[in-house]
């Protein structure tokens, strides 16, 4: 049987990359061999592509002249040779970790014939659907076989305003065999565009074996013989400005832990920290988080893998300028929370922290469990029928 998972990766996020990871692994583990489509989702958009080329003809001129680089275009140039570590870092973790197809996809053309012949094709999950992003690829419009199964399996919207959901979307979703959302609003949404019943379904990582994480976490041991406060904050320039450097300040006086925060070139650094790591892939942020004392995050899978290294942690809102609330990325946190019976997890910026909380890992196991039944069951029906 052959399958192609189409995911969304660019953007070096932790994240993305560890959940397209888990996709390929959890359908693998189902009994389906497959491979993840390499799609290159900056093809469409010339300047996304142009950025990073002139930024690496920059770094490989500064590089011909280091001293003089270092003492005319200090700050330039460390962010350039920074962004290159770590987009090497991903590369690595690709190259190493993902399935992915020996060819680069910059068409939907290209994907049609190459994909005509799919017993299936599966879209997901993170944010694949957002419409700030929207690209048909992602639902699966290069799928013109009637032959072959066209399946969503949990992705994300990251809105909960149906009106911001176009015409073309629309058609597109009406279209896939088989619905699935991670979200309740999210399902909520596809259920009324439809007319169909959309299930909830956990997302990808909540569907490989601790023991898996554990195993990829070792791989790198960054921290292990350290105790640490860890941060990991996603915020561009559409959100307000909520970084809990205070809380954070003040968990660094209660517990006498210095902080560790990790970043990402591409994105807004506010946090105050004691050492950043802002280089590092995937793999190093999961033993980070594996080796971590507290962590501090505003980050979806941040607050997965917190739960499933059982670390103590606290996650914070996000939210957009101007009040829009329609774009607010909290749902999915709130309903994560809910599931894992954590809710007390969810913390202010103005709260002071208590380190005398007992975290209870086991509190949402069994729904936990009836959730991944309920999500292989999904996977299995659209595969087998």
């Amino acid at each position: 049987m052959k399958i192609a998972i189409l995911t969304r990766r660019a953007g070096y996020n932790m994240g993305s990359s560890l959940q397209a990871y888990a996709m390929s692994k959890f359908i693998a583990d189902a009994g389906y061999p497959n491979e993840i489509i390499d799609y290159d989702e900056y093809s469409g958009h010339m300047l996304w592509q142009i950025k990073p080329k002139v930024n690496r003809l920059l770094l490989s001129v500064m590089n011909l002249v280091p001293f003089i680089s270092r003492r005319l275009f200090a700050g330039k140039y460390a962010a350039l040779r920074r962004a290159r570590m770590q987009m090497d870092s991903f590369a690595h973790f690709e190259e190493e970790c993902l399935p992915l197809t020996k060819r680069r996809y910059r068409s939907l053309k290209a994907m049609e014939q190459d994909f005509h012949d799919c017993d299936a094709c599966i879209c997901g999950s993170d944010q694949i659907w957002s419409p700030y992003f929207f690209d048909p690829a992602f639902f699966l419009s290069f799928v013109t076989s009637k032959l072959t199964k066209k399946i969503a399996y949990a992705p994300s919207m990251g809105i909960t305003d149906e009106k911001m959901i176009g015409d073309v979307q629309r058609h597109l979703i009406r279209n896939i065999d088989y619905l699935s959302c991670r979200e309740a609003h999210a399902a909520q949404i596809i259920s009324h565009i439809t007319g169909r019943e959309v299930p909830v379904v956990l997302d990808p990582t909540l569907m490989v074996s601790v023991e898996e994480w554990e195993r990829l976490a070792i791989i790198k041991n960054v921290g292990k013989e350290e105790r640490y406060i860890l941060t990991y904050f996603l915020h561009t320039g559409y959100y307000e400005d909520n970084i809990p450097n205070a809380y954070i300040e003040k968990l660094k006086k209660e517990t006498g832990l210095p902080v560790y925060n990790v970043s990402l070139f591409n994105l807004i650094d506010l946090v105050e920290a004691d050492k950043h790591f802002n280089t590092i892939g995937p793999l190093e942020f999961l033993s980070l988080v594996k080796n971590a004392e507290w962590v501090c995050t505003n980050s979806f899978h941040c607050c997965i893998f917190s739960y499933v290294f059982k670390r103590k942690f606290v996650v914070f809102e996000r939210y957009m300028k101007e009040g829009n609330e329609g774009s607010n990325q909290n749902s999915r946190i709130y309903s994560l929370l809910d599931l894992l019976g954590m809710e007390y997890c969810l913390t202010r910026s103005n709260e002071q922290p208590n380190t005398e909380v007992k975290y209870d890992f086991s509190k949402g196991l069994c729904e936990l469990q009836k959730q991944r039944e309920k999500s292989l069951e999904f996977l299995l029906t659209a595969l087998r029928k």
